[in-house]
């Protein structure tokens, strides 16, 4: 009994430590973003991939686990506000959003977040953090599952309200007071009225770091599928191109903007009031076009004809086979394993479908006992509840939802 009240408690303690990570399926397709009155945002047709992003914006208290378990440094006293106050004052609790920070540390987090949850992480810098040309030799993997920054036409769409728009001025309302207030500091995380999409402070709190170089014209060359001002090399007047990023949305310091408004310039230093919100692509699109299936040699390897291995390449040129990454000399594999595919079904009712292979990972819906499912594969991450340990399985369900389910509640069919 009084095991059972203890997790109860730990439940009631831990929970709101990942309440604010929860993303927001975006339905994608196509529209048309901008306004007739702004010249550096004119009226433009855009077609979308569905994407996730996340219901409130990153919080102070996450950034700061962040900078202490990566050691980079930060100072909260040093950065001064527009009415000069340090980033300090202006966050005076930890749920105040996170702001100040870089573009670089931006991404960071990022990454920092993805690995933590067992993800692919969606940047990588060929010549190290200390790079003097790191913002032009970074790589963004566009098929990993890991966290990211929006795009700069996500952000606007998903701000809009997506295919749930109700046309309003403001992202969930015609009030400008429903959805932001101008303070002489920064207010918590998610005490204004979501959108349609139930996403928070789009209109207000911190403006929003994109992952999108800044160019005034580009929404005139962009291309109509997933848009994304992503490479210097993409344009093409580099004449009076700046060094300058693009943020979206409005602060505390001052009333919100409409969301088709406001295109931000932002320096790569950053501003002390940009903050940062998250973005993952869905399962769909990171197992369909990350992975290019190769079907030669490396079949001979299964001496057992009952059990089938997955060998992968991905865009880097890493070999992965089921999920581990294998070591490839001479043409010879180093490492492999079963690949663990097939029918299954819950032997539970209510288990939840993840969107990572951890227990900290979103809830995507709940499945009923006896719901069969699609098995894709199985991490190599175990987690231990009450004395036992299982795998994590990346199944599909009838409907199309894809995810990750822990393996007690999995029978797999043989």
């Amino acid at each position: 009994m009084k095991k059972k009240l203890l997790i109860i408690i730990l439940c009631i303690l831990i929970y709101p430590l990942f309440a604010e990570n929860e993303m927001i399926f975006v339905k994608g397709g196509k529209f048309e973003l901008g306004d007739s009155s702004m010249s550096n945002n004119f009226i433009h047709k855009v077609e979308l991939s569905d994407f996730y992003i996340s219901k409130y914006l990153v919080k102070n208290r996450d950034f700061k686990k962040f900078l202490l378990e990566t050691k980079l440094n930060f100072d909260y006293d040093g950065v001064i506000t527009y009415n000069e106050k340090t980033i300090a004052e202006a966050t005076p609790t930890d749920n105040c959003p996170a702001q100040g920070m870089t573009w670089l540390y931006a991404v960071l987090y990022c990454n920092w977040l993805s690995e933590k949850e067992g993800l692919v992480s969606c940047y990588t810098f060929p010549n190290g953090l200390n790079d003097p040309s790191i913002y032009k030799n970074m790589i963004w993997n566009h098929n990993a599952n890991g966290y990211r920054l929006p795009t700069e036409a996500e952000w606007e769409y998903a701000a809009r309200g997506g295919q749930l728009s109700k046309g309003y001025t403001y992202p969930g309302s015609n009030d400008i007071s429903e959805v932001n207030k101008e303070c002489e500091v920064s207010y918590e995380i998610g005490e204004m009225k979501p959108n349609e999409l139930g996403i928070h402070d789009m209109g207000g709190l911190v403006s929003e770091y994109c992952y999108d170089w800044y160019d005034e014209n580009m929404w005139k060359w962009l291309p109509e599928k997933d848009p994304c001002f992503e490479k210097i090399s993409m344009l093409k007047d580099k004449q009076n191109f700046e060094w300058y990023k693009t943020n979206r949305g409005a602060d505390w310091s001052w009333s919100p903007l409409a969301s088709y408004y406001g295109r931000g310039i932002q320096s790569l230093d950053g501003s002390s009031t940009t903050g940062i919100r998250l973005v993952r692509n869905t399962l769909e699109k990171s197992n369909k076009s990350t992975k290019k299936t190769i079907n030669n040699e490396y079949e001979s390897l299964n001496e057992d004809k009952s059990i089938t291995y997955k060998v992968v390449i991905t865009p880097d040129g890493t070999i992965i086979m089921n999920g581990k990454r294998v070591n490839v000399e001479n043409n010879t594999i180093a490492y492999a394993e079963p690949n663990f595919t097939g029918n299954g079904k819950l032997n539970d009712s209510k288990v939840r479908l993840r969107t990572g292979p951890s227990l900290d990972c979103d809830t995507i819906i709940l499945l009923n006992k006896n719901q069969k499912v699609n098995i894709i594969d199985r991490s190599n991450k175990t987690t231990k509840i009450e004395k036992e340990e299982w795998y994590w399985y990346q199944v599909e369900t009838s409907d199309g939802n894809t995810g990750w389910v822990y393996g007690k509640y999995l029978d797999i069919a043989q």
